[in-house]
């Protein structure tokens, strides 16, 4: 009946943390973010055969290549026209699927020489791509809940995604204060493209303001989504269901 579900979000593993993550290149807490996210993007550059630029832009695709959930043909779609559009931003694709996703990565990586990388997921490279990019693409038409784009935060990378399902439930418009990402609403290539614009245009504020609201995204995000929290709910879940069978 209406009113009797309830939901409990997903939550990263405890490795999934900049300070203890064995597969990054530098680990790094909320005062070194700079120089620890600057180490990393240099290290995944070097991975991928990306021009090695600390201060490119750097976008993240880290789930699977498949139709039609994870929204890949917008993504592929949207890379031609950021390419034209912001000669620095860069885009690393680390990820298995259908065979012709696959080929239009690998196009667009001949196209774009040393600003868009493919690679077969692995799972060192996928952990080095969270901690070494910007902003982490999440698309998707529909998705339950999704854990990319809690992640990427606890690195100080922030999610720019379709406003729908537990993507819209866990990321909410950046401003200095509160917010974690850039959201989208129609299932649009112009949609993503907007996304990506607006994570653009705050990627070229200056460092140390910029800096500030990595700092506070990466502090609230691993108070938010952990898995003490989702212990929690589900305790106090079970606690509700049992109390109500009692009576």
């Amino acid at each position: 009946e209406e009113g009797d579900a309830s939901g409990i979000l997903n939550a990263p593993m405890p490795a999934a943390d900049p300070r203890v993550d064995p597969l990054i290149h530098r680990k790094y807490d909320v005062r070194h973010m700079v120089r620890g996210k600057q180490s990393n993007k240099l290290g995944l550059q070097g991975e991928l055969e990306l021009r090695a630029d600390p201060k490119a832009p750097l976008f993240f695709w880290p789930h699977r290549l498949v139709s039609p959930q994870k929204g890949v043909e917008l993504m592929l779609a949207a890379i031609p026209f950021i390419m034209t559009t912001s000669p620095t931003a860069q885009f690393a694709i680390v990820a298995n699927g259908q065979v012709d996703h696959v080929n239009a990565c690998r196009r667009l990586m001949s196209a774009f020489p040393g600003r868009v990388a493919y690679r077969a997921f692995s799972r060192a490279l996928s952990q080095l791509g969270k901690a070494g990019s910007d902003f982490i693409l999440c698309p998707s038409l529909y998705e339950p809940c999704g854990i990319p784009q809690v992640e990427g935060p606890r690195y100080g990378t922030l999610p720019s995604v379709r406003q729908t399902g537990g993507l819209a439930d866990t990321v909410t418009p950046l401003s200095p204060s509160k917010g974690n990402g850039f959201l989208f609403r129609e299932y649009q290539v112009a949609g993503l493209v907007e996304a990506i614009r607006e994570a653009l245009d705050f990627y070229e504020q200056p460092l140390r303001p910029r800096a500030r609201i990595l700092q506070r995204v990466m502090l609230e995000s691993s108070q938010q989504f952990n898995i003490a929290r989702s212990v929690d709910q589900y305790i106090e879940l079970y606690q509700e269901i049992l109390g109500e069978k009692v009576v």
